[in-house]
């Protein structure tokens, strides 16, 4: 090379600066070239062939880029891709439980949750078919056997995809994270979180579903949407989950934290007593009132007081409101939140234990639910009963807060209006 470039300068003019100029650089895009053409040599073994059940091109190549953004109400899209259940033969065991994660992207959230729990199948939908190709390259070569990817339009497919789980297992959880934003007006019918497709993880009874993003806008419109569905209980109460549920981030949220961003999070739970409108159920909540209109005709029961008016059990549980008429005519109010089912459950062994202590003229007020911290002395009120109607949340808070002198009580009237009681 060095040759070269001597032989140039002595037989080209070189009086011009620019010509100078351009003779360097004729002569360091030669070397480039020679460079190039030497790492063709034949003495370079060919590139061992990819393994029979690799599923992707991606295999040992570095971390392609996609495009980021698509429109999910394209014709392209809109055709559905899902017609039976043979995505289910990807799994070793179909009857496990599974986790849904709907707009998986490149898969690392799922990737790393499906090896730490092997114990559910969790399933990625994207829309993109190249991501959904690369992710399943990661998967198979994580050797994950309860893991798997489908290119799918959620609201397009998402309930073929839940009737074919359900014919083997249940879902008991599904994840919105960082979904795109779609910022303007006129884009914001393409979101993927839709009533439509609330209703549809409603009528798998998906037990729980946790919503992010890095825009506030773009969670609250997501949480308004479920707050919508009567099916779903915002088990995060007014404010927001400070961390990740999962305890496992996803690839966008680890760049908004590398930016110094917050993160927006939300958790809804199934209202499972919603499900008490079966046969069965309609039965005992019916049996329970009856048993309740006949203890309060019996007189003459020996009185014995029930001293704790709430019990309240750290976490987020179900509650119930219920009454009582002392024999000197006093009414009592009594409010329980435990981990149980149903509504009638817990309502049950609080009306046994007044009917049995003398109490009169019992009834079950209402119900909903109860974010309650123990350790900070908070609680929040929420939520409805299907079977006893909504409690009166206003008066719960005000009755947990006097009677365990918390230090600050909130309630829920309808799902989007917050109201606080703090310690004066």
């Amino acid at each position: 090379m060095l040759l070269v470039v001597i032989f140039l300068l002595l037989t080209l003019d070189i009086s011009s600066p620019m010509l100078l100029s351009r003779t360097v650089n004729r002569c360091h895009r030669s070397a480039r070239s020679l460079r190039l053409l030497s790492a063709t040599s034949d003495s370079i073994p060919p590139p061992s062939p990819l393994p029979s059940n690799t599923s992707s091109s991606y295999r040992g190549s570095p971390a392609p880029r996609f495009r980021q953004h698509v429109n999910p109400l394209s014709r392209k899209y809109q055709q559905s891709k899902i017609h039976d259940a043979a995505f289910l033969t990807a799994f070793t065991d179909p009857t496990l439980p599974f986790h849904l994660d709907i707009g998986c992207s490149k898969g690392t959230f799922i990737l790393e949750m499906a090896k730490k729990l092997p114990g559910i199948n969790f399933l990625g939908l994207e829309i993109r078919a190249p991501v959904v190709e690369y992710a399943l390259d990661r998967r198979d070569r994580r050797d994950l056997p309860n893991c798997h990817f489908l290119a799918v339009n959620a609201n397009i497919d998402l309930a073929a995809i839940t009737t074919a789980i359900l014919t083997t297992s249940t879902i008991t959880y599904a994840s919105i994270q960082f979904p795109d934003p779609h910022f303007k007006e006129r884009h914001k019918k393409r979101r993927v979180t839709t009533p439509l497709l609330v209703s549809t993880l409603a009528a798998a009874k998906t037990k729980q579903v946790y919503l992010a993003s890095d825009i506030k806008d773009v969670l609250d419109d997501m949480r308004d949407t479920f707050r919508e569905n009567e099916a779903y209980v915002d088990a995060t109460g007014e404010g927001y989950y400070e961390t990740n549920v999962f305890n496992h981030p996803t690839e966008r949220e680890l760049a908004v934290f590398a930016n110094g961003k917050p993160v927006w999070r939300a958790l809804f739970d199934l209202d499972e007593s919603g499900f008490t409108t079966n046969e069965e159920d309609r039965v005992e909540v019916g049996l329970l009132k009856e048993r309740i209109d006949a203890a309060n005709d019996v007189f003459g029961v020996p009185f014995d007081p029930v001293e704790e008016k709430v019990v309240l059990q750290d976490g987020v549980h179900k509650y119930v409101i219920v009454r009582g008429v002392t024999p000197s005519g006093e009414e009592e109010v009594f409010v329980r939140s435990k981990d149980v089912g149903y509504h009638r459950e817990m309502a049950g062994d609080i009306v046994a234990r007044l009917v049995k202590g003398g109490y009169g003229s019992v009834s079950v007020l209402g119900g909903g639910r109860i974010q309650y911290d123990e350790g900070e002395r908070r609680a929040v009120v929420y939520g409805f009963s299907y079977a006893f109607g909504k409690g009166d949340h206003e008066r719960v808070g005000d009755i947990i807060k006097r009677e365990l002198d918390l230090k600050e009580v909130s309630w829920n009237d309808e799902g989007t209006k917050c109201h606080t009681r703090n310690v004066e």
